[in-house]
């Protein structure tokens, strides 16, 4: 994403500014720990519904 931010013009330099800001490490890290909340969310609270037919999943 922090290539679409920048104009092509200055897009190499933006990228290596945005990207020692934050620090990708940082970034990545956030990412990883949504995903695993995630995770922790759907096998909570989305129900299996592995060998059920369709007319048998309630709405």
């Amino acid at each position: 994403m922090l290539g679409d931010m920048f104009p092509q013009q200055i897009r190499g330099s933006g990228l290596a500014v945005a990207g020692v800001a934050p620090g990708l490490a940082g970034g990545y890290g956030l990412y990883a720990l949504a995903a695993a909340l995630l995770v922790v969310f759907v096998r909570r609270h989305a129900q299996e519904t592995r060998g059920n037919e369709l007319q048998e999943m309630e709405g």
